[in-house]
C-alpha cells in the first residue's frame, strides 16, 4: 500500500521527528509531533487541559501544524524505519492518529504498524475506535478496567474511553 499525501484545505499534513526528545516525561527517546489538524473535534483536552497548547511544545506544534516544519506522511514514515531495531519511541507527543473524518483511518494506521515493525514505539489516541483499530493494534476491547498502559485501554473514569495507549 503506497502512503498518500494527507491534505487539508489548507495544504498537506506534516509530521515531524525529534530524533531525541529534551521532554523530561518521555526521556530522551525518538518523539513525533503531529499536526494539530489531526486532533479530533471530540478530545476533551482540547480546550481544557491540553499541554500540548502551552510552552515549548505549543511553539514547535504550531510550526508543524502551520506546514513550516515537518515532512509529509511517506517521508515521516521512511524516518521511523530508519529508526534502529528495538528502539523505543513515542508517536504523537502533540497530534493524533490521523482520521479521514471522525474515525482513525485504517490505512494509515496500517502504514504505521508497517513502518513500526522491529521497534517499539507506542502511541495514545483520543478519536474514536472501531473493532478493526483494535485489531490493528492488538488491543483487547475494552472491558472497563484499566490495566497497563502498553497492553490495553486505559479509561478515565468520568468519560467513556477517551484515550487509547497501545503498542504499534
Amino acid at each position: 500500500m503506497e502512503p498518500q499525501t494527507f491534505t487539508t484545505t489548507t495544504g498537506p499534513l506534516l509530521f515531524h521527528l525529534t530524533r531525541v526528545s529534551s521532554n523530561r516525561k518521555t526521556g530522551p527517546i525518538p518523539v513525533s509531533t503531529s499536526s494539530a489538524k489531526t486532533c479530533p473535534p471530540t478530545c476533551p483536552l482540547a480546550a481544557n487541559g491540553c499541554y500540548a497548547n502551552g510552552g515549548p511544545m505549543a511553539l514547535h506544534w504550531r510550526e508543524v501544524t502551520n506546514g513550516n516544519r515537518g515532512v509529509v506522511w511517506a517521508d515521516f514514515l521512511e524516518a521511523i524505519r530508519n529508526l534502529p531495531k528495538g528502539q523505543l519511541w513515542r508517536h504523537n507527543a502533540a497530534g493524533d492518529l490521523w482520521k479521514p473524518g471522525t474515525v482513525i483511518g485504517s490505512a494509515a494506521l496500517t502504514q504505521l504498524v508497517e513502518a513500526n515493525r522491529g521497534r517499539r514505539g507506542f502511541t495514545y489516541s483520543h478519536h474514536p475506535r472501531t473493532p478493526s483499530t483494535f485489531a490493528l493494534l492488538n488491543l483487547p476491547r475494552p472491558t472497563g478496567s484499566p490495566s497497563t498502559p502498553a497492553a490495553t485501554v486505559k479509561r478515565k473514569r468520568t468519560q467513556p474511553w477517551p484515550m487509547a495507549c497501545g503498542p504499534l
